[in-house]
């Protein structure tokens, strides 16, 4: 959420940008949501049958959703594209989630709603593979050569003039793939904290030099630089979100009630905190610091608030419906 916030105010992050830190930050903020729920669902759902799995993911996230492309068409669709209304196929492709098989087919994509589409290809996967987990090496091929050929199909068809699959599916796919095997296996339990910890740091380090040198340079080719981000991140994420979930964190009681809620209400922070904030934006748009501490002291609290309403609210909806 924080990391947009440059869209709507003075940047903060404008230091970091020449690292490009910042999209390292994004991994990590979606490439953890992504990781726990590959984690999350092997713990919990490795043996549901497939008409649960479906309707159970379905009726948690889609409602939601419709309901935030509707929103998102109308508040901060126009206002990241210079006023214009995304066209109605646009938003019926928004609508059906597949804007990631086919990215900015009818107009630009819809900004940070692109994530729900991806998830539910990582939804799919997990049915797919999810039966070749008990055999490591062999669920190790098979997703490799899923994720490969999602590289393959694409350079075959941008070839053709046709662009399928955005740029950075596989690296989602791959960190999906990485919180499956974590839940399987307690990798992170086997791995020892030091070698984590200094992981960590070294490919923080290594790869922000790298993003620095093309910054400034573009010598190195575009495909190339690709490649390195996307198994920089994930070589980075895996160690950092292993780490997390070993260690045993003692906070507040405030402080453990004020996670709770957000942690509830993250699905909809992702899903609605650019129509808030453009909403916003709109009622204070001179780019100042003291806009910006009204977009980001108001911004980010009432962000959380309506997030967790509206996820609440849905839940309730859904549990009253599943007891009909």
């Amino acid at each position: 959420m924080l990391l947009h916030h440059a869209n709507y105010t003075l940047d903060f992050l404008s230091p970091a940008r020449p690292f490009h830190l910042h999209k390292l930050l994004q991994r990590f903020a979606v490439g953890g949501f992504i990781f726990l729920s590959g984690f999350k669902l092997t713990k919990s759902k490795l043996k549901s049958s497939i008409s649960e799995f479906v309707i159970n993911r379905f009726s948690k996230i889609y409602g939601l959703y419709f309901l935030s492309v509707i929103i998102f068409s109308t508040t901060a669709y126009p206002y990241l594209n210079n006023e214009n209304f995304p066209s109605i196929k646009n938003t019926l492709l928004h609508l059906v989630a597949l804007q990631a098989i086919l990215p900015d087919h009818f107009g630009n994509n819809f900004h940070t709603l692109w994530f729900v589409s991806v998830l539910l290809i990582c939804y799919s996967a997990f049915l797919i593979f999810r039966a070749w987990l008990t055999d490591l090496s062999k669920f190790i091929l098979w997703v490799s050569g899923f994720t490969l050929s999602i590289s393959i199909i694409r350079i075959i068809f941008l070839q053709r003039g046709i662009y399928l699959f955005q740029y950075d599916l596989e690296l989602w796919l791959l960190i999906f793939f990485a919180g499956m095997i974590n839940a399987d296996r307690n990798l992170s339990l086997e791995i020892k904290e030091y070698y984590l910890i200094f992981a960590k740091f070294a490919i923080i380090f290594g790869l922000s030099i790298l993003l620095f040198l093309y910054n400034y340079s573009g010598d190195i080719p575009a495909n190339i630089f690709r490649i390195i981000e996307i198994f920089g991140a994930l070589i980075f994420l895996f160690p950092s979100y292993s780490l997390i979930l070993r260690k045993h964190f003692i906070f507040h009681p405030y402080v453990i009630f004020i996670l709770k809620y957000i942690a509830a209400s993250s699905y909809c922070i992702f899903l609605l905190h650019r129509s808030i904030w453009t909403v916003l934006f709109y009622l204070f748009s001179d780019r100042t610091i003291v806009q910006s501490l009204f977009i980001l002291g108001l911004g980010v609290p009432l962000i959380c608030l309506i997030s967790y309403l509206f996820q609440s609210s849905y839940t309730s909806l859904t549990k009253i419906n599943t007891k009909r």
